[in-house]
């Protein structure tokens, strides 16, 4: 079975699909969980910027 190159290869790009796909599920994940703090607290900075900036005018 693992005299094949081409076997090995297959098992191996199996693998780090799997593991590649895994990392990428967690990572969106984790991704999606800190997005709507990171959105609050850029909405509350970009509001205080605008209004410094207007009444800087």
């Amino acid at each position: 079975m693992f005299d094949n190159p081409k076997v090995l290869i297959s098992i191996f790009l199996k693998q780090s699909f799997t593991i590649v796909i895994s990392f990428f599920y967690r990572f969106t994940k984790s991704l999606f969980h800190f997005t709507p703090h990171f959105l609050h607290l850029n909405n509350i900075n970009i509001s205080n910027l605008s209004k410094w900036f207007i009444s800087d005018f």
